[in-house]
């Protein structure tokens, strides 16, 4: 099925630069983008384009206008804004390229540790943190890891996740790799007060 007469299609290269804000230090993919959308209503994630019927990021087609070639990895970005798709802020790196990145620029859960969250944020950490919305398996796996820890000292934080739970002691007692009679003190407020 070809185009209607006197149809003249857009190159790739068209297509892509027509979606893009070239105004600022990056340059921000104003196209469909992936994920949801925020308050607002707008789309939050990476760009993407439909060619040739699939779905790419508009991040892998900015390096392949620029280097003729597909990318062999993922796209990372070195300035941490995922619609932008300025190729002097991408690099073609591994799973554990972005990691480290992330690590070295303060990006991951471990360096999170230790900062104040909302109220809002805390309850929703505290049910996930004590297992609930994890499988038994991932739990067992989880009690495994936490075993290693003998004299376990607990922040404000896990406290008063411990003190609200709603869950069996033994499901945090596991998560936390203490005992079941350890979580039972903490939550008549004989430990932790």
């Amino acid at each position: 099925m070809g185009s209607p007469p006197g149809f003249l299609m857009k190159t790739l290269a068209e297509r892509f630069w027509e979606k893009v804000d070239t105004t600022g230090d990056c340059w921000l993919w104003m196209g469909a983008r992936s994920g949801h959308a925020d308050r607002q209503g707008y789309a939050q994630g990476y760009g993407q384009l439909n060619v040739s019927g699939r779905d790419k990021k508009a991040t892998h087609i900015a390096w392949f206008l620029e280097t003729g070639t597909w990318p062999v990895n993922q796209m990372c970005h070195t300035c941490d804004n995922p619609p932008c798709v300025r190729i002097a802020h991408l690099f073609d790196g591994t799973q554990k390229d972005n990691m480290q990145d992330a690590l070295k620029k303060g990006r991951t859960v471990a360096t999170m540790r230790g900062r104040k969250h909302s109220q809002e944020t805390r309850k929703r950490m505290s049910k996930s943190h004590l297992g609930l919305k994890h499988s038994q398996a991932t739990r067992k796996l989880m009690s495994k890891s936490m075993l290693a820890s003998k004299n376990r000292r607990f922040s404000s934080v896990d406290i008063q996740a411990i003190q609200s739970a709603t869950c069996f002691q033994r499901i945090t007692a596991a998560h936390y790799g203490v005992s079941q009679g350890t979580i039972s003190a903490i939550k008549r407020c004989q430990l932790y007060r």
